[in-house]
């Protein structure tokens, strides 16, 4: 095992979320933080023969139908983070939590010894989730710490500059509106700036773009963009995007669901590695790039 791979990385978010069984040699270590009015539920992994450690940050899409509803409702803290981010507004208190919650780990769990090693701290998550794994990697680099992972479905960081640091990679399903809010997945979001200012402030992933799924939901994307108007989105936004759009919209937030992520995730796979045997974190060293 030379690093997690998208199989671990989805075992640990689904264990995180519905305890789901982990694969051998993982186990939780008991060190997790939640706080709903943020939408915020992380829990710390780490691999028996290894040492890997692996924080895991769940989304609304991989949430049960009960949890949705309650912890992360119609109008609970993910949807008002969602909201900000769909304004292009960065949501520092979703990010502070962030920050918090992986600095107060540091010294439980030693990660200044194991940062010297061969990339042995890895963030990995779904949705919003996925945007936590970002914010987490990249704050850790900015200390000189090695940290590598994953994000599935995260959106870009609003104001924020393309960087690749490394093996850290943020997938991206064609045609999925939340991840492709952001700069750099080949979607012109200026087409509906009449009626969604805030997408002009979209930003970059943190880490390498790695684009999945059919290309041609991509193209059913461009084109809801193009034909929305002022009745299917409002600005400010006062529901989640997914539940604001009309049907069309909605087709296209079913590419969303993590779900959908796992099962085109092994199509990403290059020729003659299987699923369990592609590496997709890794041990970046970079800089925050976020624009003024």
């Amino acid at each position: 095992m030379n690093h997690p791979t998208a199989g671990d990385y989805g075992d640990l978010i689904a264990n995180l979320a519905e305890n789901k069984t982990l694969r051998p040699g993982w186990y939780p270590l008991a060190l997790f933080g939640e706080d709903a009015s943020v939408g915020f539920h992380a829990g710390a992994y780490q691999h028996s023969a290894t040492g890997y450690v692996v924080i895991a940050f769940e989304g609304p899409s991989s949430a049960t139908l009960i949890r949705a509803y309650v912890g992360w409702g119609l109008w609970g803290g993910a949807s008002r983070i969602d909201k900000m981010l769909s304004e292009g507004v960065v949501p520092e208190p979703y990010e502070r939590k962030v920050r918090s919650f992986v600095d107060s780990l540091k010294d439980r769990l030693g990660w200044e010894r194991l940062s010297s090693r061969s990339g042995a701290i890895f963030m990995a998550g779904n949705s919003l989730g996925g945007y936590a794994a970002q914010i987490a990697a990249s704050h850790f680099t900015r200390q000189g710490m090695r940290c590598g992972g994953a994000s599935f479905g995260g959106p870009g960081i609003p104001n924020f500059l393309p960087q690749n640091p490394g093996d850290f990679q943020s997938y991206v399903t064609y045609g999925d509106p939340v991840a492709n809010a952001a700069s750099d997945t080949g979607i012109d979001w200026s087409q509906a700036a009449t009626v969604w200012p805030g997408a002009a402030k979209f930003g970059a992933h943190y880490g390498e773009v790695v684009m999945i799924g059919d290309r041609g939901d991509h193209e059913r994307l461009k084109s809801a963009i193009k034909t929305t108007t002022s009745t299917q989105v409002r600005y400010p936004l006062n529901l989640t995007i997914g539940q604001l759009y009309a049907a069309k919209w909605q087709q296209l937030m079913r590419l969303h669901h993590y779900s959908h992520y796992l099962t085109l995730l092994p199509k990403s796979i290059p020729p003659g590695l299987s699923s369990d045997a592609c590496p997709v974190g890794g041990y970046p060293v970079g800089a925050d790039q976020r624009a003024d």
